[in-house]
């Protein structure tokens, strides 16, 4: 029988995230809404960039994730719904 390759996503505790990290789990944390709201927006507007999407209205639709992980960690390819504006604080991306 095939395995689902779906990430599975919990919500933890700060302590609780830290063990995980700590034991080799990557950590996924994605900003409250009016963080990604406010900028997405101005770094967009600031920039020129057309890296996020739209709502119908018009308004910039866009999110403000974080990413950790350690050394060595793959991601299966996949594509996002919308453009990534990405910053790498250590580390490179493969």
């Amino acid at each position: 029988e095939q395995q689902s390759a779906k990430i599975k996503s919990i919500e933890l505790s700060e302590d609780a995230a830290l063990k995980c990290y700590e034991c080799g789990a990557s950590l996924y944390f994605r900003a409250p809404q009016e963080i990604g709201d406010a900028l997405v927006h101005n770094i967009a507007e600031d920039t020129k960039m057309a890296f996020a999407g739209r709502y119908p209205n018009g308004e910039l639709r866009g999110e403000v994730e974080v990413f950790v992980s350690r050394k060595g960690h793959v991601t299966d390819w996949h594509f996002d719904y919308m453009h990534n504006f990405t910053i790498h604080l250590k580390g490179a991306k493969t």
